[in-house]
């Protein structure tokens, strides 16, 4: 690897434990308001939904009908076996890699139908 590399990975590792080190060292030395406090509590819970929710609803950049969309399902099922009741931690990674590899089985038996469309031909008026 080279060195330049190297010393790239390792600054910017640096900043960013820096910033959050600095951060944290900061927000010790003062009091933060209740509501504050609060609202900063939903922030991880933002962030995630944030990067997820585009993922699940418009895999493909747009947005897709629900229906057909296994994104959709995969995250129904994902939620259903994480939340119901009396669930055991330790089974449920094994269940979602079953219902995953099993949407996946499932989406590659779908056949796919390419279909071309025609250009409309544009006419002149004479």
């Amino acid at each position: 690897m080279n060195p330049y590399t190297v010393i790239i990975i390792v600054a910017m590792g640096a900043v960013t434990y820096a910033t959050r080190v600095g951060f944290f060292g900061f927000a010790r030395q003062f009091q933060l308001h209740p509501l504050l406090r609060r609202l900063l509590e939903y922030v991880p819970l933002s962030i995630l939904a944030a990067l997820i929710f585009p993922a699940v609803l418009a895999p493909s950049g747009k947005l897709e009908s629900p229906v057909t969309n296994l994104y959709v399902w995969a995250a129904v099922v994902t939620l259903a076996v994480q939340e119901r009741p009396g669930r055991n931690s330790r089974n449920s990674s094994a269940v979602l890699s079953r219902v995953t590899t099993t949407l996946k089985s499932l989406a590659s038996s779908v056949p796919v139908v390419d279909c071309e469309v025609a250009t409309p031909v544009e006419r002149s008026s004479a």
